[in-house]
């Protein structure tokens, strides 16, 4: 699943943001990046209709665009 998404706020190391999935579907993104380096992100996904796309996910990288995103469905 791809997800393209817009960061709208930043404060020092975290931010905020919205999400679309290919069908239009929107939902948020929050993250911060650590001391460390790694950047956490969590994503909530939700289509109140019928729910068939909600989702809730987190994605942890060190310092390279890419990473495991884990999905808890509701």
């Amino acid at each position: 699943m791809l997800l393209d998404f817009y960061i709208t706020t930043q404060s020092g190391g975290s931010f905020a943001g919205e999400v679309v999935v290919n069908n239009g579907i929107f939902g948020s993104l929050s993250g911060i990046v650590q001391p460390d380096g790694n950047v956490l992100i969590t994503v909530a996904v939700e289509n109140s209709p019928d729910h068939s796309m909600s989702f809730y996910g987190a994605l942890s990288n060190n310092n390279r665009m890419g990473g495991n995103l884990t999905i808890f469905e509701r």
